[in-house]
């Protein structure tokens, strides 16, 4: 079993243990996967290091610790060893955490998955919407490949939906597409590209 615990960062350091506690009981014998973990406020992580510890959480509404058997996931955007150097992260939790790790690049740097990804995002959101999306104008296509995401997939996906949204006719034109990824397109237009101007339209399965 997966629990994932996120989206903590607007609520009270309390109340944050507390939500955590009851997802590490949930997840009883299984797997939690604590999101964004470099923004946690320093006294959160020494709470969560004892948890960890003596294998104990107080759940929410609890008043007493309750014994738990869970394996960690922990995810950042942070550079946690320099957020330790300038004391925002707890060094014994880091290295708590730090059984094994795996560092995905940014979108940016795997630019062979974005064609993959921009045409399964097109057929997740056209069926989420009842829309049949047929064609991508190569322009359009072209501005999707060649962004680069500092928003990683969550910026793209937001894009293609976007794009799906105003799409009209089945096509998904340049137009559909948020300003930002237009700009980039046209300045890039006055500069050498490394990547060759695509010249298919049809989306794959829709001849």
């Amino acid at each position: 079993m997966l629990q994932r615990c996120s989206n903590l960062s607007c609520m009270h350091s309390r109340s944050k243990y507390a939500l955590i506690g009851t997802c590490m009981e949930q997840a009883q014998a299984g797997t939690v996967f604590l999101d964004e973990i470099g923004e946690m406020p320093i006294n959160l992580q020494a709470k969560l290091l004892r948890a960890l510890q003596e294998k104990t959480v107080r759940p929410v509404g609890g008043e007493r610790e309750e014994p738990v058997d869970v394996r960690i996931i922990a995810a950042t955007h942070r550079h946690l060893e320099k957020e330790i150097e300038q004391e925002n992260f707890r060094s014994d939790w880091f290295y708590r955490l730090e059984t094994f790790s795996l560092r995905i690049p940014p979108l940016r740097e795997r630019g062979t998955d974005i064609e993959h990804l921009v045409f399964a995002l097109i057929d997740k959101h056209a069926e989420a919407q009842g829309k049949q999306i047929e064609q991508i104008e190569p322009e359009a296509l072209n501005s999707l490949l060649n962004y680069t995401y500092p928003g990683n997939v969550r910026e793209l996906e937001n894009a293609v939906m976007r794009a799906v949204t105003l799409s009209e006719a089945g096509v998904l034109q340049h137009q559909d597409l948020p300003e930002r990824l237009r700009e980039q397109s046209s300045q890039q237009k006055s500069s050498a590209d490394s990547t060759p101007t695509l010249s298919g339209e049809v989306l794959p399965g829709t001849q």
